[in-house]
């Protein structure tokens, strides 16, 4: 079971290149804000939120995972990230010895079960439920910062942004949108992340939310200590939490995706089998 620790979702989808070709404006009716002008008071609270955003070479940390639905399970966990590069979770449920890893790099996943001796690799699209995603945007899932489908940085990129705000809370929505679903980002009072959310186009009900808690001022900006996803795998509810404990940033590491010698490949419609 210690694979699902590190999957976010299961289908597949488009690669990262076809959300460019496939965006479309939102409605010309959805609110929007001016977001590049100051008055008085400072900068907008869209430019505020989005200035919170600092920028990163390399995370580590330790921690905790845990997954919940059909098949529940904890594990203690690292974690490695070059930023733009590679992600690699090393899942150690058992005195840290390493039962598992993923390893994602480019639009590439990579899943190593090393109790059994094989592994998966395909497009990162096999862990995403309507996500084109690359690596990028699943470290900034993993960490709790907005982004742009298709690349680019926020604070460089205001005007792509909308922000509506009700009761204190703020709603940041990139204004071109996926042609099969919508995202979004929920702001608390305080400027913090609090979730984000997919929603397939012309429905209501998410088919992907991340809740975000114990946000950290840290040298990368506002980060999540804590990630909280709720999503649906192979039609299954499917839970996943992940608990950081102190992050170290911008030290010089490599991340090694060699496959061991002697595993066998195995399908990614098998990911669920590597579960047990």
């Amino acid at each position: 079971m210690w694979i699902v620790a590190v999957a976010i979702t299961a289908s597949s989808c488009g690669s990262s290149k076809k959300v460019v070709n496939d965006v479309v404006p939102q409605n010309d009716n959805a609110p929007a804000v001016a977001v590049q002008s100051q008055s008085a008071q400072g900068p907008s609270r869209l430019a505020r939120i989005v200035s919170k955003q600092g920028g990163w070479t390399t995370m580590q940390a330790g921690g905790s995972v845990s997954i919940g639905g059909a098949r529940s399970f904890s594990s203690s966990m690292q974690i490695r990230m070059v930023r733009d590069r590679a992600i690699l979770i090393s899942l150690r449920p058992i005195l840290g010895i390493e039962a598992g890893r993923l390893i994602i790099t480019g639009d590439t996943i990579i899943v190593i079960d090393k109790l059994h001796k094989q592994y998966i690799q395909e497009n990162v699209s096999l862990i995403t439920n309507g996500i084109p995603a690359t690596v990028s945007t699943v470290q900034d899932l993993f960490l709790g910062r907005a982004f742009l489908l298709g690349g680019g940085d926020l604070r460089s990129n205001l005007s792509q942004l909308s922000l509506t705000e009700q009761d204190g809370l703020a709603e940041l929505v990139p204004i071109e949108q996926p042609r099969e679903f919508s995202y979004s980002f929920t702001y608390g009072t305080n400027d913090k992340i609090l979730s984000v959310n997919v929603v397939p186009s012309g429905k209501t009900a998410k088919i992907y939310k991340a809740d975000y808690t114990d946000v950290r001022t840290t040298l990368a900006g506002n980060v999540a200590g804590n990630v909280s996803v709720s999503t649906e795998l192979r039609g299954t509810r499917f839970t996943l939490e992940l608990d950081y404990d102190e992050m170290r940033w911008n030290q010089p590491f490599d991340i090694d995706a060699t496959i061991p010698a002697g595993y066998k490949k195995i399908s990614g419609k098998n990911l669920l089998n590597m579960l047990g």
